[in-house]
């Protein structure tokens, strides 16, 4: 289970419960995230992918299924591509693989920001706010003290802040020179939020077009970019439900 660009493998916690009972769970922080680190100077999704297969081969795990979220789906798709042999099913979920430029430019357009790094690492308490509000389809009703936001800004987002921002800049995919997105064999689930601001819905329909026979697409509704927080049990429930689909006890 791989984790979204601003938080780390603790972001999962609502799926724990549910899925332990059907799975053994992997749930990684990817490298520069939580109290993962690298002396390793590459800093592409290739590079995370790698390292996340090297763990699970350490573990003596062979055989897997992955499931990303945003970042996460990233290096997931990465993994499966590159690992079809290991890879049994994907989870996409609401990450954009197939994205070009004009995705955070209409980010930056939207929220008034001169580079999408100000939104993927913010550096103030307003500026997180900004991002975990653009991140929900409704606000929570619950009040967050500004303590709270400032210590999640200190643990998470300005933890190793540079190499952060060298991650997105190393990106391959979504740059102008991207490669042709490769497709994955894997039988594939693309679950996105109906109202999902960080990747418009449009790159979801794409996805599926592109992965083709093999790949299914759920929207979940009522939802942003988080459909695993905003809509936890339904979102718990079609992800079981396809990894069950074929898997006898």
């Amino acid at each position: 289970m791989l984790h979204a660009f601003g938080t780390s493998g603790i972001s999962w916690s609502d799926q724990v419960g549910p899925f332990s009972k059907k799975f053994d769970l992997y749930i990684p922080d990817l490298v520069f995230f939580g109290d993962s680190s690298s002396t390793n100077t590459a800093r592409s999704e290739f590079f995370q992918a790698e390292c996340v297969y090297k763990l699970l081969q350490e573990l003596n795990v062979t055989k897997f299924n992955l499931i990303g979220t945003s970042y996460g789906g990233f290096v997931a798709y990465r993994i499966a591509h590159l690992y079809p042999d290991s890879v049994q099913k994907l989870i996409i979920s609401s990450s954009a693989v197939n994205m070009d430029p004009s995705s955070d430019q209409e980010l930056c357009m939207r929220y008034n920001c001169q580079d999408i790094k100000e939104l993927l690492c913010p550096t103030t308490v307003d500026a997180l706010k900004k991002t975990a509000g653009m991140c929900v389809y409704k606000k929570p009703k619950v009040f967050i003290p500004r303590f709270i936001w400032a210590d999640y800004l200190e643990a998470q987002s300005m933890k190793n802040y540079r190499e952060k921002l060298e991650l997105y800049d190393g990106l391959v995919l979504g740059k102008a020179d991207s490669p042709p997105l490769e497709r994955v064999p894997q039988e594939t689930l693309i679950i996105w939020g109906e109202y999902d601001v960080v990747f418009n819905i449009r790159w979801a329909h794409q996805l599926k077009e592109h992965i083709g026979e093999n790949a299914q697409l759920i929207i979940i509704k009522n939802a942003g970019h988080i459909p695993q927080l905003e809509k936890t049990k339904e979102y718990n429930r079609k992800v079981l439900d396809f990894l069950l689909d074929e898997k006898k006890e």
